[in-house]
């Protein structure tokens, strides 16, 4: 018996320390996979920026492409009349088409910027970011058209085209939260070295728990064996018996 009882103290002492080292090296997994979420969620928050920034500057655009046009209208309507009220307005929308043109050429540069910051968060070909791509394309092909249309009378194409680019961009708007809610699961849930540990830790203490159990139950069952080998022997003691005459 005191055999078993080192086999079974060595065995515990051997089992005690596989479990310090296993618990070590999830740790150790754990907090990498803890930096790499936190990492997609930096990522995450700076997509969402990059995603609002593309998006407001799509709209920022559009409104000043349409005033432009008007106030380009505008001034060929006031270079037709000569009087000194005209004059005095042509020379403040003169004024008003300079700094739109510049605010035209500044915004048109953010955008490329926006999107090029936008792009550089995936992948080349990322396959979720396709249909974003596809989409700009369509609104530089809406943006190029809507500055073109500076006759007079195009005033029903323009608001044609602003609302085609608005749809757009609402349709964009949906493209960035389908992504932003896929990368929002991805950081919920973890990342799969840090799920594939958690899921056979589980395991293993399961397993470990039964082992511990099933030992426990065998020390125990041993011990009171042990116990009851060395007890005393009971003296026997007949009653009822009726004493010998000789």
């Amino acid at each position: 018996m005191p055999t078993d009882k080192y086999l079974l103290a060595a065995f515990i002492t051997a089992l005690i320390g596989f479990i310090t080292a296993a618990m070590s090296v999830v740790r150790l997994v754990n907090d990498k996979e803890s930096k790499t979420t936190d990492y997609r969620q930096a990522w995450t928050d700076s997509l969402r920026t990059s995603f609002a920034t593309l998006l407001a500057k799509i709209e920022l655009l559009t409104s000043t492409q349409v005033r432009y046009t008007e106030t380009a209208n505008l001034l060929h309507k006031l270079d037709q009349l000569g009087t000194d009220k005209e004059k005095d307005a042509k020379d403040y929308n003169i004024k008003v088409h300079t700094e739109l043109t510049g605010s035209i050429a500044r915004l048109t540069e953010e955008l490329h910027t926006a999107y090029a910051l936008t792009r550089l968060h995936f992948k080349p070909n990322d396959l979720s970011f396709a249909r974003v791509e596809h989409k700009l394309d369509h609104i530089s092909e809406l943006l190029e058209r809507l500055s073109k249309t500076d006759a007079p009378d195009g005033r029903a194409a323009r608001q044609q085209l602003v609302g085609a680019i608005r749809v757009a961009i609402s349709e964009l708007t949906g493209f960035a939260r389908d992504i932003l809610k896929t990368e929002w699961e991805a950081v919920k849930r973890g990342e799969k070295a840090y799920q594939t540990t958690k899921r056979w830790s589980l395991i293993a203490g399961g397993i470990t728990l039964v082992i511990l159990l099933l030992f426990g139950g065998v020390a125990l069952w041993s011990a009171g064996a042990s116990r009851a080998e060395q007890a005393p022997p009971v003296p026997h003691t007949t009653f009822g018996s009726a004493p010998t005459i000789s």
